[in-house]
This record gives structure tokens, sequence and C-alpha cells, in this order.
């Protein structure tokens, strides 16, 4: 095994969006138990050193506000990805 990079490239997934798009595109609840095979395939394809997922779980009352630092509207998402320099 390779020893960890000085600088690695962490992708994060947010899995509730991510989930959603999913269970949208296969017409049927996707968990993370169930993602297809190909689905992490095209992740490892990414070639990053690690792969982090988050879920965020929102009370009802908050999905009737904004969201958080951003004017997001109520059930609204917004993905943010940031790559490490290499070298």
């Amino acid at each position: 095994m390779n020893p960890w990079p000085k600088h690695p490239v962490i992708y994060e997934v947010n899995t509730w969006v991510w989930l959603q798009e999913l269970s949208q595109e296969y017409k049927s609840p996707v968990t993370l138990a169930k993602v297809p095979r190909e689905r992490w395939d095209g992740i490892a394809d990414l070639k990053v050193d690690a792969v982090t997922g988050q879920m965020y779980e929102r009370s009802g009352d908050e999905m009737c506000n904004p969201g958080l630092y951003v004017d997001l509207p109520p059930w609204g998402y917004h993905v943010l990805t940031r790559w490490l320099p290499m070298g």
C-alpha cells in the first residue's frame, strides 16, 4: 500500500442530494447500501485519495426557511467541490 500523500485529494459527496438524485433516476429509493456498482466505479475513476459522505439532516420546520449561509429556497441545495493542488 502507498503512503498517504502529503496533499491528499478528498472528494466529499453530499449523500442526501446524491441519493435523492439516484432515487429519481432509478425511480425507486436508493440507499448507500443500494448504490449501483457503476456509480461507485465512476467515483473511483476520479482518482482521488479518499471519498467521504456527509448526511445533513434538517427538521421539517427548518426546510421552510432559507438555507444556512446562502439564500436557498426551501428544499433547495447546491453542491460545492474543492480540489486541492497537487504537488
